[in-house]
């Protein structure tokens, strides 16, 4: 393997490091967002069960 190709290998590898990174950021964002969706929906269940 040539030096250039070398070069563009890890280049690449630092390119799909940073996009992994920036998956793993939006499923942790959209997981926590999930997670007060799920309980708001809970707590509204929890008031209409009371007001029956």
């Amino acid at each position: 393997m040539t030096s250039t190709e070398e070069q563009q290998m890890l280049s690449s590898l630092t390119e799909i490091s940073q996009n992994i990174k920036a998956l793993l950021a939006l499923i942790k964002d959209l997981t926590r967002q999930q997670g007060e969706a799920d309980e708001k929906a809970y707590g509204q269940l929890v008031n209409i069960a009371h007001k029956r």
